[in-house]
Parts: structure tokens; C-alpha cells; sequence
């Protein structure tokens, strides 16, 4: 039964990473929102690096309308799923909004 499990999660995770490195090769492409739909389908998978690349999106505009705090709420998701870079810009981030 472990070895069910086990083989689920690493598919899933491997389906998550599928998906990301197909949203990275649309965004080298110029495809922007084929980049956005499967960075957040990642993110949405719980891929939280997909959560943060999502933020980076929201924050500089490219492939997402530019939403501040849509960036920062997917930060803090990314943190909180223990991915580091998102914790580093959520605090960074969050001391701009305050200034």
C-alpha cells in the first residue's frame, strides 16, 4: 500500500513539473498566456515554485495584468508551502506595500 502512495505522489509531482517546464518553454516562446494558464494550473496543483514564478508574473505585468496584491498573496502561498524564494519576496515584497 506505501508503494501505491509513493508512486502516486511522485506522478503527481512529476505531472506538476511537466506543466511548469511547459509554462517555462511558452514563456521563451513569447506564448504568455499559454505561460500564465499552466503556471497557475502548477501553482493551483501545488507546485509552489509555480506559485512564485506566478507572483513574479502578477508583479512585473508580463503575462498577468500587474496586481499587487495578487503577487504578494502568491508569495506567502509559496512560503507557506515552504518554498524559500517565495518567503524572501513576501517579506521584501510586503515592506514596499507598507512604505
Amino acid at each position: 500500500m506505501k508503494s501505491i502512495i509513493l508512486t502516486i505522489l511522485l506522478l503527481a509531482n512529476y505531472l506538476q513539473a511537466d506543466d511548469f517546464s511547459d509554462a517555462n518553454e511558452a514563456y521563451k516562446n513569447g506564448d504568455f498566456k499559454k505561460t500564465y494558464e499552466l503556471m497557475k494550473k502548477s501553482c493551483d496543483d501545488g507546485y509552489m515554485r509555480a506559485c512564485w514564478d506566478l507572483g513574479l508574473l502578477y508583479s512585473n505585468g508580463r503575462c498577468a495584468e500587474g496586481d499587487r496584491q495578487k503577487s504578494l498573496d502568491l508569495y506567502k502561498k509559496a512560503c507557506d508551502g515552504g518554498y524559500e524564494k517565495g518567503c524572501d519576496s513576501y517579506e521584501i515584497f510586503k515592506d514596499i506595500e507598507t512604505e
